[in-house]
């Protein structure tokens, strides 16, 4: 009994905060202890009877009825508002006086808002702010208003407030957010004030809301806005689609001089401009929150603003001198569609700041299946890098460390936090990386289907008045989120655990530490319930900082604040900025330990820098800036050497993909199968010893045949039949000589116009330095399908050249699976394989096709990636092929595989496999334990296959559809009998709907997402890890290549997709992966600002070539529709050239392999292939670094034969003939 009150003592009893000790440049105060028998976590809700803040926001229904932008709430400010140390909270109200609470200490408050001079009773009060405007070293109030004017409260330093009037004009606006920063470097603190709408044209004119009331069309047939609504809408036409649009407000921008006087900067003066340098005069958005930060870290705050609705975010970049520019549209590459607030820190503690923006899509599925999708659709076309989507739900930007960012939302399982208002990055839990608060809730849930349609028909049949429709709508409480930062760039729900166990709806949000104990507390501004204050139940040890700035910047906003514990470096910037509607102060808690040595580092807004070494935890430090700081400057990223340089200019080609409406013709497709390419191929056509390019096409376009003109540059060569224009698009490109010439062979992807043509692939053969083409038969039990990847090798071991051709789908038939095909080499035709059993009959959806040698008997294996089902291995017993798949580790793993190529990652002299996937980037695929799912039949009695697309939801034990009732039903009419209200279909299971079905349903599954490494041992293959940012985007080619030359072998990955429907967000995060090995079979990645490598668009083929014969291997990467861009590798160290010369009808030597050996160890096998990765051909020419120049070399050649040959000679550059010459160069 003694032990458990000692433990209740100890954990429980509030902190004895000590005395303030004077150091230099800074001082500091014990928090008490940080031991406790048990560790805890999360937050304790106090109650108003605790606290003494009874407040509550509340709304009457006639104002709602007058205004419905009120309920976007109101928020709370937190600050020391009179130097006693104990920080006061301001909250504003809608309806009522806004309330100002003196914090007593012990979680007492007491109401001092008649002193205080902050009533404020006749405005609807939203937004709250404290800084110190005036530079006197106290905190001073803005408070923003729906209707009224913008206040500025100036503070005597003893908590008693005089308004400046018309500080920041006399004119009325739908104001929300702010946030301060010193925009000029200056000194002082300029100003940002969001602004979202008065009120909206829906309430200004409540029965002109629909198409024929806003949009007129005069006798020309032009269309027009009334002209009394031309301030409120705006329109555009997207293809056959008009759209309208409710336009918001000008958002405001004020320059201080210094003691609190502000001056207005208009955009018509030019301060914003777009990325080409175009003055911005205007922008109609609907502001919510906004953050002033340093996101490039040059010394001047930046700007984020979260806009609501269709109004994207504006992310500008302050030019540092008096300009905000905005940020390259490449740099972040999509956005959230309604974005409500902002906040920006370093997530996985690399030093770079990452950026989360919070949105409204629900975690919950019943949810998310019953409320309006709200999606603007894009235009119709391809090849568009440069725009920036919007999507529903949340976006997490890491950064790149280069300021441009990846998002990842769904990656780390944040995508979605229902109806969300405030967020903020809070290390809740203390363990070092900081975590994730959102306010939730919305007074209706105005997405509701149901609802909505209710509405529709009463307005359509006149009986209801349009003041009362918001009043239809159910309310949609919902408990604050929490998102545990778990450290891997992953997060893990914890807000019921961590005390959010109350439905409610918060919009304010502010963090402080209101008992002096060092964590940070929570407060809440709610709607129509009283106002939340919780408790950070925190127990490991912790440091809380603050700055003392220079006048009249006195809290040092702007500076930056490194804590190191160990190794581990916590990072936050200064700001006056809070969540939204909201403030919080401007002190930080950082994890600290009891026994790692820990420093403290401040970087002052002027460059200036304090070090602090020897810190201890548990305490709270003030630092304080004087003359004497040491200057260091602000970080300015170094202009590295890359190992490549892009010398795309030396194509200057283009592929081309016509845009085609897969949607319609396939109305439940998942994804869009038209922008499948183009391949490409290094091959020496004309036996020059250079290597040229063959690079495919979309349909009706033409081949690309580039000439290497032996000096390191490309000419594009006209010939007839290569320039042909053709009926599809081409697949896979293979080029190949044997003694009948050169050959090249394509892949017909019998798609969009598959009436047009019955061949599987077109072959080319030279004839009087002509190509001309002749077509192999077509298999007459798979006609019509789409031919994806080409894959040769000597397949049974008589010296030529066999040829797979691997089917992607049956047009307007997919998922069904189809046929691929095996076609032997007779005397240079190409026959199909007769086999009493044929393994690819029906072998799926095909999408990579390699042939390599994994037992090492000089006969190839067959590896295929499949969409929807596994990798599937095919073993080759002197030319006959049995599937094994199921055997082996990969027959239960079934992905959206792409791409797949093999290489020796850990030096063993085995061929590991590495194969490509959609990645973790998505949101039903973003954990392990996930499972995607396809039914599909001919649901309509057409000739085109239905589609239901589901997934496991974990919350429900349950496969549920992953689609909504109103795309399910308008094509599979036994699920659009069955429901007469989404309500109803929300709750049923995919069982319930299809138990009945009268027609007969097939089913494909997808149970991982990953890019994945295999690792080929004695015993079988094991998989291996790989770098998390491999996941981050959709995966296409593989390939392997040693480029530092240092005798390991290393990847690059092509990445993205966009051809995603207008709901789902497309595959954005990659520009390409380069992947260092070690040799060991471990990879690590080479970030772009180092490897020189950015590719922003639908990368898909990749294949390297040393086309300058330098040494050192270059790199291609197609891009659909976009530029193809050509890397040349400026490494240091050049590699070994090791040509292998095969017999006359194989003279490259296709399935040879070598390997380099030394005194003491050997170097990874690399083998010759004709066909790998996704669509790709690499050279015939082997490159293999070494650290030490090699005894001898190791060759496998097809058929079995192994040569091992002693290197008499240092050359860079050695031929090998099959009968074990050896030619020195």
């Amino acid at each position: 009994m003694a032990i458990t009150i000692l433990v209740a003592i100890v954990g429980c009893s509030h902190p004895q905060t000590g005395e303030w000790h004077n150091e230099t440049d800074y001082r500091w105060k014990e928090m008490g202890s940080s031991f406790h028998f048990f560790q805890q976590n999360g937050f304790e809700a106090k109650s108003p009877d605790e606290t003494g803040i009874s407040f509550t926001n509340r709304l009457k229904n006639e104002q709602i009825e007058r205004n419905r932008n009120l309920l976007n709430g109101s928020g709370v400010a937190a600050g020391d508002i009179d130097g006693d140390g104990w920080i006061d909270l301001y909250f504003a109200k809608l309806d009522g006086p806004n309330k100002l609470y003196k914090n007593l200490g012990n979680w007492q408050f007491r109401d001092i808002t008649a002193q205080s001079g902050l009533g404020l009773s006749n405005q609807f009060s939203t937004g709250v702010n404290f800084a110190d405007i005036d530079g006197d070293s106290d905190l001073d109030l803005l408070v923003t208003a729906l209707g009224s004017t913008n206040k500025i409260f100036i503070n005597n330093g003893e908590g008693q407030f005089q308004e400046i009037a018309g500080a920041l004009g006399t004119g009325a606006y739908g104001s929300m957010s702010s946030t301060f920063g010193d925009i000029d470097r200056d000194g002082d603190l300029d100003l940002y004030i969001t602004n979202y709408k008065q009120k909206s044209a829906k309430d200004i004119y409540p029965r002109q809301r629909g198409f024929s009331d806003i949009i007129k069309q005069d006798d020309q047939g032009n269309y027009y806005i009334p002209d009394h609504l031309k301030p409120h809408y705006e329109f555009e036409q997207r293809g056959d689609v008009m759209l309208w649009f409710e336009t918001g407000e000008n958002d405001l921008l004020y320059e201080n001089d210094g003691t609190g006087n502000f001056t207005e900067i208009p955009f018509s003066s030019g301060v914003f401009e777009d990325q080409d340098g175009e003055a911005i005069t205007a922008h109609n958005g609907w502001g919510l929150h906004t953050r002033f930060f340093d996101i490039n870290e040059d010394g001047y705050p930046d700007l984020y603003v979260c806009n609501d609705f269709e109004t994207p975010d504006r992310i500008w970049i302050n030019d540092g001198d008096g300009t905000f520019t905005e940020i390259d549209p490449l740099a972040i590459r999509h956005l959230s569609l309604s974005s409500m607030s902002v906040d920006i820190s370093d997530i996985n503690r690399d030093g770079a700041y990452d950026i989360f923006v919070v949105e409204m899509l629900s975690r919950d599925y019943r949810l998310r299946s019953k409320q309006l999708s709200t999606m603007i659709p894009l235009p119709d076309t391809t090849g568009t890098i440069s725009n920036r989507p919007l999507y529903m739900g949340n976006t997490l930007f890491l950064n790149r460390s280069d300021n441009t960012f990846s998002e990842i939302a769904e990656y780390s399982g944040v995508a979605a936090s229902e109806w969300s208002w405030a967020t903020s990055f809070l290390d809740v839990d203390l363990d070092g990386y900081e975590d994730i608060i959102v306010a939730t809730g919305n007074y209706f849930d105005t997405q509701d289907l149901d609802a909505n349609s209710k509405i529709a028909r009463r307005e359509q049949m006149g009986t209801i008045d349009p003041t009362q429709t918001m009043f239809e709508y159910p309310s949609l409480e919902s408990q604050n989120v929490a998102f545990k930062n778990n450290g891997n760039l992953q997060f893990k729900d914890k807000s019921t655990e961590w005390g959010f166990d109350e439905d409610d709806i918060s919009h304010g949000l502010a963090s402080a530490d209101l008992d002096n104990d060092g964590d940070q507390d929570l407060v809440f501004n709610r709607l129509g319930s009283e106002a939340g204050l919780f408790e950070n139940k925190a127990t490991k040890p912790r440091i809380r900082i603050r700055l003392q700035g220079e006048q009249p910047n006195t809290h040092g906003i702007g500076s930056t604040i490194e804590v190191k514990v160990g190794s581990l470096i916590q990072k936050k910037q200064v700001t006056a900025s809070g969540s939204y509607l909201s403030g919080s102060p401007a002190d930080y808690t950082f994890a600290a330990s009891d026994d790692s040595v820990m420093s403290i580092r401040i970087t002052w807004p002027d460059g200036s820098v304090n070090t602090i070494p020897d810190v201890q935890a548990n305490r709270f430090y003030e630092i304080i800036k004087t003359v004497n700081n040491s200057t260091a400057g602000h970080n300015q990223s170094d202009q590295l050497s890359t190992y490549f340089k892009d010398v795309s200019s030396k194509l200057q080609h283009e592929h081309q993909d016509p845009f085609f409406d897969d949607f319609e013709a396939q109305p439940l497709l998942p994804y869009r199968l038209s922008q499948p390419g183009p391949a490409g191929s290094f091959f020496d056509v004309n036996k020059d010893g250079f290597d040229d390019l063959l690079i495919g096409t979309g349909k009706s376009r033409h081949m690309a045949y580039y000439q290497n003109d032996e000096r390191g540059n490309f000419k594009e060569v006209s010939d007839p039949a290569l320039s042909e224009h053709l009926d599809n698009d081409l697949s896979g490109i293979l080029g190949w000589h044997d003694s009948r010439g050169t050959h090249i062979v394509t892949g017909n992807y019998l798609y969009e116009d598959s009436s047009t043509a019955s061949h599987s692939f077109n072959i080319f053969s030279e004839s009087n330095s002509d190509f001309s083409r002749s077509y192999t038969q077509e298999i007459k039990s798979n006609p019509g399908t789409a031919t994806g990847p080409l894959a040769m090798a000597d397949i049974d071991a008589d010296g030529d050249l066999d040829l797979f051709a691997g089917k992607r789908f049956k047009p307007y038939n997919y998922p069904v699976p189809v046929s691929s095909h095996l076609y032997i080499n007779n005397s240079g035709n190409f026959e199909p394989v007769q086999q009493q059993e044929n393994p690819f009959e029906k072998v799926g959806l095909v999408s990579g096709a390699v042939f390599s040698d994994l037992d090492l008997d000089g006969y190839p294996e067959l590896l295929l990636a499949t969409e929807w089902g596994p990798i599937k291995i095919f073993k080759n017993e002197q030319g006959k092929f049995s599937e094994i798949t199921h055997s082996t580790i990969f027959g239960g793993l079934t992905g959206r595989w792409k791409g797949i190529t093999t290489g020796d990652f850990n030096n063993d002299g085995r061929l590991d496999i590495l194969a490509t996937n959609q990645g973790l980037n998505d949101f039903y695929m973003s954990r392990d334990e996930s499972e995607k799912y396809m039914l599909y039949g001919n649901f309509d009695n057409n000739e085109n296959t239905e589609i239901i697309e589901a997934h496991y939801e974990k919350d429900l034990n349950a496969i549920v559809p992953s689609r909504k009732l109103r795309l399910l039903g308008a094509e599979i009419p036994f699920i659009g009998k069955q429901f007469w209200s989404f309500e109803q279909f929300s709750n049923s299971t995919l069982q319930e709907m299809t138990d009945n079905a009268a027609v007969e349903i097939d089913t494909v599954e997808i149970n991982t997402a990953k890019t994945m490494l295999f690792l080929n041992f004695q015993d079988g293959f094991r998989t291996a890890p790989l770098p998390q940012e491999i996941q981050f985007a959709s995966g296409y080619s593989a390939v392997v290549m040693d480029f530092n030359a240092d005798g390991n072998e290393d990847l690059f990955l092509s990445q993205n997709f966009f051809g995603t429907r207008t709901q789902d967000r497309r595959s954005d995060a990659g520009r390409g992966l380069l992947l260092q090995g070690d040799g060991t079979g471990k990879f690590k990645t080479v970030d772009g600002v180092k490897s020189g490598i950015k590719v922003y668009g639908e990368q898909r083929a990749a294949a390297v070539s040393d086309y300058n014969r330098d040494n050192r291997i270059d790199l291609l990467v197609t891009q659909n529709s976009a530029q193809t861009k050509l890397f040349e590798n400026r490494s240091s160290k050049s590699a070994l050239r090791i040509t292998l010369k095969g017999g006359k009808d194989n003279p490259t030597a296709i399935g040879a392999a070598a390997r380099l050996l030394y005194e003491k160890h050997s170097g990874p096998l690399r083998e010759i292939k004709a066909g790998s990765g996704y669509w790709s051909q690499n050279s015939a020419d082997l490159l293999l670094g070494y650290q030490n120049y090699p005894r001898a070399v190791q060759v496998n050649w097809p058929g079995g034969k192994t040569d091992t040959l002693t290197l008499t000679q240092k050359s860079d550059n050695i031929i090998i003939y099959k009968d074990g010459t050896i030619e020195y160069n």
